[in-house]
């Protein structure tokens, strides 16, 4: 197994769950994902187990293993038994989540997906040759037929015209005549909802989720339905044709349903010592009652609010976290270096009163940002002195002594 220093820059773009769109930096190794809070990346979607998988760091490359999950792990369409190693581009699923795994430094693609990707082209180079002449016969017929077809149709339509004028009214004797439009579907048709993500049906029929845009499968009249859990159903019929095919909706909230938002979205929920959800999060099934809920997230102070929900009411709660600061010393030897944060100067390290000791006194730095940052020191005559903090918090004083004599 290869240490962290030799981790890469290998990624997975979430292509399905909780986080869908979200990209995510393999930073060490082993790597877990689950829906537990201890995982390195927490996806809380349907079918995820508490520790689903561990992917490592091997001889260069990445593998995956199933880390005895409920519903098992799927790569390229195939289901994965032990362990596999993962190539550039990779399609990975379990439970509703899934990823696609990319890394800049390797990217050799699967063998047996570019194996068989190379067969169907040999196929079809050795078809092609056999079926031009074929083709071309086919050609002038399809030729034929479309202007014969073409021919036929706007004699029809012209007879058609004819016995559809319609007598509109008569005025004074003088027949005044209309012809009848024929009917015109729009081309798009767009649902879209207050919070997202609602299921719209159409004539009974399932047909997805909003926003949704929509360019077929209409009739002339369309009873649709769009539902949330925990909100009140939306319905109505659409006529065509219609002037502006743009449906949108604001859900209102059913009676007994209580609302957790943030200002920052992505707090996490806990309820004892489960993990509820994320922000923003709508509460549905809970029985009437009194919760007790902690809202939490890295580099903020935890609180915790009591909340009450009501079966006749709909309640609303918007929690705001205060964001902490951390504290990094700096000694320097010699003094007066230049320290910087992230590349962002902070100041310089000043001589000790004590006229005996050769190292500076210390430098002390406030108000920095929880998480990872990088420290550098500078001396006078160019020298530098670089630091990693993985993670900082604000539990101590982060101490660093630069010596830049050696």
């Amino acid at each position: 197994m290869e240490t962290n220093n030799e981790i890469g820059s290998a990624r997975l773009n979430i292509a399905a769950g909780t986080h869908k769109g979200k990209v995510v930096q393999l930073t060490k190794s082993p790597f877990v994902i689950g829906r537990g809070v201890d995982c390195d990346y927490v996806d809380i979607g349907p079918g995820v187990s508490r520790e689903h998988c561990v992917l490592r760091r091997e001889c260069g490359s990445w593998t995956i293993e199933d880390n005895g999950s409920s519903n098992g792990i799927i790569v390229n369409g195939q289901k994965l038994k032990g362990k596999t190693r993962l190539y550039y581009h990779d399609r990975v699923a379990m439970g509703e989540m899934g990823f696609v795994f990319e890394d800049p430094e390797n990217t050799m693609l699967n063998p047996n997906i570019a194996e068989k990707q190379k067969i169907e082209v040999i196929a079809t180079k050795s078809e092609h040759t056999g079926s031009v002449v074929a083709f071309l016969i086919l050609c002038m017929m399809l030729v034929a037929a479309i202007i014969f077809t073409f021919h036929t149709l706007n004699k029809n339509r012209q007879n058609k015209i004819r016995e559809q004028v319609n007598v509109r009214e008569v005025i004074k004797g003088k027949i005044v005549i209309e012809h009848e439009k024929p009917d015109m579907l729009p081309e798009l048709v767009l649902f879209e909802t207050n919070p997202p993500g609602a299921t719209v049906t159409l004539n009974g029929q399932i047909v997805g989720k909003t926003p949704l845009s929509m360019t077929e499968g209409f009739q002339k009249i369309n009873n649709y339905e769009v539902l949330l859990d925990g909100y009140e159903m939306r319905k109505g019929s659409l006529v065509f044709p219609v002037d502006k095919p743009k449906l949108s909706f604001d859900l209102k909230q059913k009676k007994g349903t209580f609302l957790l938002t943030s200002e920052k979205a992505g707090i996490s929920i806990y309820h004892g010592d489960n993990l509820i959800g994320k922000t923003p999060l709508l509460l549905t099934d809970w029985k009437p009652g009194k919760y007790k809920l902690k809202f939490n997230d890295y580099g903020y102070s935890a609180k915790t609010e009591t909340i009450e929900i009501n079966q006749f009411q709909v309640k609303e709660l918007k929690v705001e976290l205060k964001a902490y600061t951390c504290q990094i010393s700096v000694i320097s030897n010699p003094p007066e270096c230049s320290v910087f944060i992230d590349d962002l100067f902070m100041g310089k390290t000043k001589a000790s009163d004590d006229k005996y000791n050769v190292r500076s006194a210390p430098l002390l730095l406030t108000g920095i940002r929880p998480g990872s940052h990088v420290v550098k020191v500078v001396s006078h005559d160019g020298k530098e002195y670089k630091w990693k903090i993985k993670k900082l918090t604000d539990e101590r004083v982060y101490k660093i002594f630069a010596d830049l004599k050696e």
